[in-house]
C-alpha cells in the first residue's frame, strides 16, 4: 500500500510509515524515528528542549514543527488529541475557540497558540499511522493559507515514520536524534535562519 490509510474518499499521501516507504529515490535525513526529505527552501532544526521532542522547520515565512507518538495497535489518537486540545483551550478561556475544518489528510485543527513573538494562530494536523502517531503543527502564513507554504506541505507528504517494533506506552514520544554527520549532509542548519520556539501543545499536558 502506498501511504497511510486515509479517510474515506481521500488519497493516500504521506507522511508514510517505514514499511511503505515510496520508491521515489528521494534523499531523506534519518532523525531516528522520523526520515525528513531533503526540499530546497527550508531550514531545520531538532529542538529537544520542551515536553516533546520536535523537528521544527521553516520556510522564512511559515513553520511546522513534527512530533511522532506511540499510539495503540489498530487504534488512532487523533480523534482523542482533538477533543482534549478543544477542551483545554475552553478551560483556559471559553472565548478562544478551536476549529475543525477538512484537509487533505482529514479533519485539522485551527486555533489561538502563543509562541515567543506573542499570540497567533496554528494549523494542526494529525496523522494515525500503524502504532503511530504523527502532530504536524503549522504557524505563520500557512496556519490560515495552506497554499502559502507549498515547500512545507511537500516535506510533510515525503516525511517517513520509524515505529519500531518495541512495546512502548501510549502517547509516548517516539525519540528523534541528529542525523548521522559522518553522512554528507542532507539537510542544512545554517543558525541565522533557525526557526523560533513554536509552542509545542504538549505543554499543557495533552500528549502525557
Amino acid at each position: 500500500m502506498s501511504g497511510i490509510t486515509q479517510a474515506d474518499g481521500l488519497p493516500h499521501i504521506g507522511p508514510f510509515d517505514l514499511a511503505d516507504l515510496p520508491a521515489d529515490e528521494r534523499e531523506r535525513a534519518d532523525f531516528g524515528a522520523l526520515l525528513i526529505p531533503r526540499v530546497d527552501g527550508t531550514w531545520l532544526r531538532l529542538s529537544r528542549t520542551g515536553p516533546l521532542p520536535a523537528l521544527v522547520v521553516t520556510d522564512g515565512t511559515s513553520t511546522i514543527e513534527l512530533s511522532v507518538l506511540a499510539a495503540p495497535r489498530g487504534e488512532g489518537l487523533w480523534a482523542q488529541i482533538r477533543e482534549d486540545l478543544r477542551s483545554a483551550l475552553q478551560e483556559q478561556d471559553e472565548s478562544n475557540q478551536a476549529i475543525e475544518r477538512p484537509g487533505p489528510r482529514g479533519l485539522e485543527l485551527h486555533l489561538p497558540v502563543v509562541t515567543d513573538q506573542g499570540p497567533t494562530r496554528a494549523r494542526v494536523v494529525g496523522v494515525d499511522g500503524p502504532r503511530w502517531f504523527l502532530c504536524a503543527v503549522f504557524t505563520g502564513e500557512a496556519a490560515t493559507l495552506p497554499a502559502a507554504a507549498p515547500a512545507l506541505e511537500e516535506l510533510l507528504a515525503a516525511t517517513v515514520v520509524v515505529r519500531g517494533s518495541e512495546p512502548m506506552p501510549v502517547r509516548e514520544p517516539l525519540p528523534l536524534l541528529p542525523p548521522d554527520r559522518r553522512a554528507a549532509p542532507v539537510v542544512e542548519v545554517p543558525a541565522p535562519r533557525a526557526a523560533s520556539e513554536v509552542i509545542t501543545l504538549g505543554a499543557r499536558g495533552l500528549f502525557a
